[in-house]
């Protein structure tokens, strides 16, 4: 006669608190996928006990969250794009940048957005937990960014599904490394009014899906702008480009044929030649005090037909 096994009594309540486990987890974080949750609150609890910038800046994530926007007692995710705790988003797949989502609820957390809180001391690797961040923003808009020292090197291995990147306006030192020019999914670089110093490496002309926007405005950057800008890749992509309030120097030709939108060059003295139209036509185009020399810029300024 064939056996019939019957599970002891031991393994019968293993099974019971495994069951009662998965229970808790669903009714935790319903719209949020568990193991994310479990990421989500680690890195809360890492920065509230960094400073009082950062408790502040997350006093929202606590739960129960608010009952008309959960599927469970604490859901960070929520049902509707903005989630529940506020700077982080959960908006599904992608549209083709960052802040964008088409709203699945597939309990992913993809955005993050502590902007303007104050937070300071170096760009947080506690996040690194968060791997499928497409948005990564930390802009200190109203002057309010506190974060310091140079651009980490850990993003690209971080977040392989970055396209945008938003550290603007700290206080962050050094160069812009190349390796997030190397970021294949990355379209939006934004490191404007930080303290970068060095040139704009060759690299950010050939990424792989082109420079959606390129901001690197008011730093104490200097040399001249990469010819690789002239990629085809990179022509129909770039959209915004910020330049202003560097050092740097040569022309501007490598930008005929984009459709620049926006554009600020002013305040960079050495910037000499004839003007593209894409760029002279872009919103926000003031080309005083940029050309050293009247007579090789502002009075006699020429444009290339494109």
């Amino acid at each position: 006669m064939q056996s019939i096994y019957r599970p002891s009594c031991g393994h019968m309540q293993l099974l019971a608190v495994a069951a009662l486990l998965c229970c808790l987890l669903s009714m935790a974080a319903a719209y949020t996928d568990p193991d994310q949750f479990t990421r989500l609150a680690a890195f809360r609890d890492a920065m509230q006990s960094r400073s009082g910038a950062w408790k502040e800046a997350l006093q929202t994530w606590t739960c129960p969250t608010p009952p008309r926007n959960s599927d469970g007692t604490c859901d960070p995710c929520g049902r509707l794009s903005d989630g529940n705790w506020y700077h982080m988003h959960c908006r599904g797949n992608s549209r083709g940048w960052g802040e964008s989502g088409d709203g699945t609820l597939n309990g992913l957390i993809t955005n993050s957005h502590i902007t303007s809180e104050k937070v300071d001391g170096p760009v947080p690797k506690e996040e690194c937990v968060l791997s499928h961040l497409r948005e990564f923003d930390y802009g200190g808009r109203e002057g309010l960014g506190r974060l310091s020292g140079p651009l980490p090197r850990w993003l690209g291995e971080c977040f392989p599904m970055l396209e945008e990147m938003d550290l603007s306006c700290n206080k962050l030192t050094g160069t812009l490394p190349e390796y997030l020019a190397k970021m294949p999914l990355l379209t939006e670089v934004k490191v404007q009014e930080n303290q970068l110093i060095g040139t704009i490496p060759e690299a950010f002309g050939r990424m792989k899906r082109g420079a959606r926007r390129f901001q690197v405005e008011h730093n104490h950057m200097h040399g001249r702008i990469p010819d690789s800008f002239k990629n085809p890749t990179t022509l129909a992509a770039i959209a915004e480009l910020h330049l202003a309030g560097n050092d740097f120097e040569g022309t501007l030709d490598m930008f005929a044929g984009s459709h620049l939108t926006t554009v600020t060059v002013h305040e960079n003295p050495k910037l000499c030649g004839m003007v593209p139209h894409s760029v002279r036509y872009a919103k926000g185009y003031n080309p005083a005090p940029t050309w050293a020399s009247p007579a090789k810029g502002l009075m006699s300024m020429a444009t290339d037909g494109g």
